[in-house]
């Protein structure tokens, strides 16, 4: 017989469901999460507080509340603040704080995987072969683990190629993808890929996939973006700079988790 789940698991698990769907808390639902939640003595509780204030529009206050319990480095809160950063389309800021506890939860197979993709993403080859190598290491289904591994070695393989032709360096590329989370931060969506490609004529190019259906809101962001490359006196002469496309077919479809 399955044990019936308590309040807190209830609601923990409604807040989690929340999220995916992009939801909101009325005032009722809200103060009730918090009545359930309100003694804080169990992480539940506090990965409850967090959520149910993202929930009703105080981002900033949820954040600013589980900074507070982040130093007991517990995985389940890792996640929902992880949760919360996607749910507030802060890219930046997840890849950070991400990053940040790389070393953390080295028995997380998803986890290993989102920090070689990280790494990647920001142009760390290095590392992004270390955590990928870690990832491999836990694997035990041997197909998927031959998908993994060709994904994110093609990944790597075209990223290593840009720098090889000089299309761009490690720090410069570092700097323009930086660049390019914040422009989706100021748009206030998030992405589904960063698919960095060298072409036959030597040339590069990273694309961003934006997860929207706006072709006009694309065409806005790849204008700030140069923008504020200009802005910030960005050299002309590398050639691999991001982009933000929608609609386009990605060629290595494996992604541990969702895409």
């Amino acid at each position: 017989m399955i044990e019936p789940q308590s309040k807190t698991e209830q609601c923990f698990n409604d807040l989690i469901d929340r999220f995916f769907k992009e939801d909101k808390l009325s005032e009722i639902e809200y103060y009730r999460c918090l009545k359930i939640s309100e003694k804080l003595d169990t992480i539940d509780d506090i990965c409850i507080t967090g959520m149910a204030k993202a929930l009703f529009g105080k981002g900033d206050e949820a954040l600013d509340f589980l900074d507070g319990y982040l130093g007991m480095c517990d995985f389940q809160l890792f996640k929902v603040y992880g949760t919360i950063l996607i749910y507030l389309k802060k890219n930046k800021r997840l890849l950070d704080f991400t990053l940040e506890y790389a070393d953390s939860f080295k028995d997380d197979l998803w986890y290993s995987w989102i920090i070689s993709y990280y790494y990647y993403m920001i142009g760390d080859i290095d590392n992004a072969l270390i955590k990928l190598k870690r990832y491999l290491q836990m694997m035990t289904n041997k197909e998927e683990k031959s998908r993994a591994e060709y994904a994110m070695s093609r990944h790597i393989e075209q990223l290593a190629k840009a720098y090889a032709v000089k299309a761009s360096t490690p720090e410069h590329y570092r700097q323009s993808m930086y660049l390019a989370l914040s422009v989706l931060d100021d748009f206030g969506v998030t992405y589904s890929y960063v698919d960095v490609r060298v072409f036959p004529d030597q040339t590069a190019a990273c694309f961003i996939e934006v997860k929207s259906d706006d072709p006009n809101l694309v065409a806005e962001m790849n204008l700030c973006l140069i923008k504020k490359q200009i802005e910030q006196g960005y050299s002309i002469e590398y050639d691999l700079e991001p982009q933000f496309t929608i609609g386009r077919a990605h060629g290595e479809g494996f992604a541990h988790g969702n895409n």
